[in-house]
């Protein structure tokens, strides 16, 4: 069962085991059936023909995150049950992280297919991505949602992943993005025509991701009257600053739409050169919208001491805004410079 509760009743936070597997199974036929739609629109945009083979590629590859999901669960969570008839909360979120990055590296593993772009190459960069992304992330938390500055008090605590904040997504971002272009420059590929196919999968790892954390609670939001408020259990971190239990914005889902959308966009108008060659500007304009307008609900804003009216949050969402903005215009200008020399892009070598 959900930490969740739409109804008046308040739900203890442990949960039994039979009616938690129902739901896991329910999500992970759901997480198939958008996948699956994902990689229908992608060939239904690009007018590929569907061959029997290629159905059956679809299929598997949409059934392998939610096959992995399961196992996982019954091979690592369930082992640390009580007696396997309970399972805590806190366990969501960590299995639907793990599942945000295989989905993206299976989806991202379809777009290249179908580019001839060399799969050697573009696994590297991921790996060092994500290196990247994890670290900038963890440091992203300390910095700026950290009131006590713990890190500079005890350097370790950064690898107490289990006791000790979390993995910031926008942190996680920029370090993942900051790691490509050095990449890129270091092999000489033209970075603006490979990050294209990196953000379809990095909004479907967005999406993902925040489902965990709306299981769990984490990044909460405010009180709300509204009839979708949602009630979590009382003991979730959703409550940990309210001082009692009321129905708060299911702020994690506000930010899944928006990032749903931005994903349609991505995918709608990938038959369109001029949009394409920019999708790295229209993810940083479109999330740093969204994750600003999102941080008005979120419980856990802090006010930068400098902009009070601002969270940390919005000041970064806003920087990304404004950066995008700046290269979206500077590229209008420079139309030639998104293009990629076929000696600058990671194709798939022909053997002779």
């Amino acid at each position: 069962m959900l930490p969740i509760h739409i109804e008046k009743q308040i739900i203890h936070p442990i949960y039994l085991i039979n009616k938690n597997i129902l739901i896991l199974y329910v999500f992970a036929v759901l997480l198939s059936a958008i996948i699956f739609f994902i990689y229908l629109i992608n060939y239904k945009i690009k007018k590929i023909k569907i061959s029997q083979k290629d159905l059956t590629s679809i299929i598997f590859y949409s059934v392998i995150p939610s096959v992995v999901m399961i196992i996982v669960y019954f091979l690592f969570l369930k082992k640390i049950t009580d007696q396997y008839l309970r399972i805590s909360i806190h366990d969501y979120e960590g299995l639907y992280f793990f599942t945000a990055i295989a989905s993206g590296m299976i989806y991202f593993s379809m777009l290249i297919k179908e580019e001839k772009i060399d799969p050697d190459k573009m696994y590297e960069a991921v790996f060092i991505s994500l290196i990247s992304a994890l670290i900038l992330g963890r440091l992203f938390t300390f910095f700026f949602w950290d009131k006590s500055f713990e890190i500079f008090k005890n350097p370790f605590v950064f690898f107490d992943l289990f006791n000790k904040g979390g993995i910031s997504v926008t942190g996680g971002v920029i370090g993942g993005l900051l790691a490509g272009y050095i990449y890129a420059k270091v092999k000489k590929l033209h970075f603006f025509y490979h990050i294209q196919y990196f953000i379809p999968p990095i909004l479907i790892g967005q999406i993902i991701g925040r489902f965990g954390c709306f299981l769990n609670g984490d990044s909460g939001g405010t009180q709300t009257s509204m009839p979708w408020g949602l009630k979590f259990s009382p003991q979730s971190v959703a409550y940990a600053e309210m001082p009692e239990i009321v129905p708060i914005h299911p702020v994690q889902i506000y930010e899944i739409i928006g990032n749903f959308i931005l994903l349609m966009f991505m995918l709608f108008t990938g038959k369109n050169d001029w949009i394409t060659k920019r999708r790295l500007m229209w993810y940083a304009i479109g999330y740093g919208i969204i994750r600003f307008i999102v941080e008005f609900y979120r419980i856990d804003r802090e006010n930068f001491k400098w902009f009070p009216f601002l969270s940390t949050g919005q000041l970064i969402a806003l920087s990304g805004i404004i950066v995008g903005l700046v290269i979206l215009i500077w590229s209008i200008f420079n139309d030639d410079k998104l293009t990629a020399k076929e000696e600058n892009i990671a194709r798939v070598k022909v053997k002779k």
